[in-house]
Order: structure tokens, then C-alpha cells, then sequence
């Protein structure tokens, strides 16, 4: 597995994927499914998933 794939790699773990099968999948998936998994990423680090300043107490 590639260091630039370890969002991806976390993403799947995150998702129930087994830690040995990670590499694998990824090894396998096309450019479009990562594409997919990439999508996921951006979506899930965005500034609009930061806690507001009220609920941080």
C-alpha cells in the first residue's frame, strides 16, 4: 500500500474492511472506485464536520 492511499486505507478500516485485507483491496480497485473513496474523504474533513464553538463547552 502506498503512504498517499492511508486516508483511504483508514477510511476502510473505518468501514469494517480487515487491517490485512486493506492493502489488497486496494491493490485491486479500479481508478473509479477509489475516485469513489477519495469523494468519501474530502466529504468527511471538511470544515462543516468541526465541532461549533458552543459545543465545545
Amino acid at each position: 500500500m502506498r503512504t498517499a492511499e492511508l486516508p483511504l486505507a483508514l477510511l476502510l478500516r473505518r468501514d469494517g474492511l480487515a487491517k490485512d485485507g486493506i492493502p489488497r483491496r486496494l491493490n485491486e480497485a479500479s481508478a473509479e472506485e477509489k475516485e469513489q473513496l477519495w469523494g468519501r474523504v474530502r466529504r468527511g474533513a471538511g470544515p462543516a464536520h468541526l465541532p461549533t464553538r458552543g459545543a465545545l463547552g
